[in-house]
């Protein structure tokens, strides 16, 4: 059951950052009983009906359905593969970062119209951040846009190293519990 769940959890990794629209769709459905046993009902009733509205996206929404299924329910914030991200992570690496680090929203909300002038220019302040961030060499380039930035010769062989490692401790487990 466990490794069920991590199933779940890494195919929901995977289609997000691939931008696989049916894949998700597949693993939400997977997920639903997990919601259930999770005692998350109103998680699981609402998940139940996003499912059956995008799955009618193809004969209501025929537009919106190929943009699904061209990657473009996801978040790509740099050419590299496998870097997609669900919006709301999107979100949350962007806008709620700048609210909650120095400068942003946190110690102004009680101060009457601290809150509402700093929503309403929230998106400047975003972009003078980004633009001081590329002009001072702390952002991220993509100077090598068809590689992620883990892809090189020492992650690629830890990688090997670890995946020999797990099945190794795994078949000495089964053969343990065989005998």
């Amino acid at each position: 059951m466990y490794l069920d769940l991590i199933d779940i959890f890494l195919s929901l990794q995977f289609a997000e950052r691939t931008g696989n629209w049916k894949l998700y769709l597949e693993v939400l459905e997977a997920m639903m009983p997990v919601f259930f046993a999770a005692s998350r009902y109103r998680c699981s009733r609402w998940l139940a009906v996003h499912i059956h509205e995008m799955k009618e996206l193809l004969g209501t929404a025929l537009d919106v359905y190929n943009e699904f299924m061209a990657g473009n329910f996801v978040v790509r914030r740099t050419m590299r593969p496998f870097s997609s991200v669900s919006t709301d992570m999107a979100l949350e690496q962007t806008l709620n970062r700048d609210v909650k680090t120095t400068g942003g929203l946190i110690g102004k909300s009680n101060r009457g119209n601290a809150s509402s002038r700093w929503y309403l220019t929230a998106h400047m302040k975003a972009q003078v951040s980004s633009e001081m961030s590329l002009m001072t060499g702390q952002a991220q380039h993509d100077e090598h846009p068809s590689t992620h930035h883990s892809d090189n010769k020492a992650d690629r062989e830890r990688s090997v190293s670890w995946k020999s490692s797990i099945l190794k401790r795994f078949k000495s487990r089964v053969m343990h519990i065989l005998n």
